[in-house]
């Protein structure tokens, strides 16, 4: 994940979950208010897709296994955990034990979906552990606070020395990415005892999407395509302003959770409607057909 395409990965897996979350969760809501027509959704072809087939457990397996697979090939071969006795590629088998905490997770999915559906209350337990594993893994091979070398707090070049090896502005964003985690383990553990409520769900989809749009940022931030658009990652200024950025990112987040839900819902409304008068015809065919039965029998 200390790549560019590492941290777009993650991020972008995150990003797809958190849109594929608000659309259920929107057509759940929607569903629930009209129980008496609830089975024409499986009507629609795309909703029956979702409904019937494990499409969010398998998305998840195939993105954490190209992310597994990703970290020990990009950008040269690291298969190997131990090298005469000694631990080597310590931060790859970090990233690999997040990736494969989220593929049991997507293998719960999988399974509570078709095969064991009385299991499915294990469904929060298993992602509360997921994030519980990136946030612990996170803050403590990122070393959140600083090492200093000298009495006056710098080295002896002047410049700030920080645990890793890490600058300072990599050091504050990817505290922020570690915020952003434990947001979505502490909604995402709340949905295990409360799971009537109705706002914790939509907490915990805003969280999983800021944290996919903060590792987004710091892969363009941190590790930039061209070497002109690399920032200065000891500047206190930039490292100031990657805080205030995180702050929209939480603003920006929660708005195009808010807009999603509403598209979603106008779209599945109208789908629903149109499914109800088809259902209509339906039946007022189905009804003149055995009305004239009759009056033929009848007669």
């Amino acid at each position: 994940m200390g790549t560019f395409l590492g941290h777009i990965s993650s991020g972008s897996m995150f990003i797809a979950l958190s849109i594929f979350w608000i659309m259920k969760q929107s057509y759940h809501l929607v569903a629930t208010r009209n129980l008496t027509r609830q089975n024409s959704w499986l009507n629609i072809p795309f909703f029956r897709l979702i409904l019937n087939f494990p499409l969010e457990g398998a998305a998840i397996m195939i993105f954490t296994t190209g992310g597994f697979i990703g970290e020990n090939v990009h950008p040269h071969w690291k298969w190997k955990m131990f090298v005469n006795g000694k631990f080597v590629y310590t931060n790859v088998w970090i990233h690999c034990t997040i990736w494969t905490t989220f593929w049991i997770y997507g293998f719960v999915k999988v399974l509570t979906k078709n095969y064991m559906k009385d299991a499915i209350t294990w469904v929060p337990v298993f992602r509360t552990f997921t994030y519980f594993i990136q946030c612990t893994l996170f803050y403590f091979h990122l070393g959140a606070h600083h090492v200093i070398t000298s009495e006056t707090g710098q080295s002896q070049n002047g410049t700030q020395i920080h645990h890793g090896g890490r600058s300072l502005m990599n050091v504050k964003m990817h505290i922020m990415a570690v915020i952003a985690t434990f947001l979505s383990l502490m909604f995402s553990a709340g949905e295990i005892w409360l799971k009537k409520d109705k706002i914790i769900p939509w907490l915990r989809i805003w969280a999983s999407l800021l944290n996919g749009t903060w590792l987004v940022q710091i892969a363009f931030t941190l590790f930039p395509l061209k070497e002109i658009n690399k920032w200065d990652e000891d500047n206190h200024q930039n490292a100031k302003f990657v805080v205030m950025l995180f702050g929209w990112h939480c603003m920006l987040t929660i708005i195009t959770t808010f807009v999603l839900h509403m598209v979603f819902t106008i779209f599945i409304r109208t789908a629903f409607k149109s499914v109800s008068r088809l259902d209509i015809l339906a039946e007022k065919s189905k009804t003149l057909k055995t009305d004239g039965n009759i009056s033929y029998d009848s007669d």
